[in-house]
């Protein structure tokens, strides 16, 4: 039975710690892509004020 038991805990804590890092990669990604749509919002109005004065200094 002791066996049967420490087998099953094995399995869990690999399980954990895969699901752990599936997370970790998750977490990863999810500030990826916060981080780069934060970026456009960021960068998009920039733009346009440049091309706006670029069109009133006349270039």
């Amino acid at each position: 039975m002791k066996s049967k038991k420490f087998r099953i805990t094995v399995i869990n804590s690999v399980l954990l710690k895969k699901i752990c890092e599936i997370e970790h990669q998750l977490q990863y990604f999810a500030f990826g892509m916060h981080f780069f749509h934060t970026k456009k919002m960021i960068f998009k109005p920039l733009q346009k004020n440049m091309q706006k004065k670029e069109k009133k200094m006349g270039f």
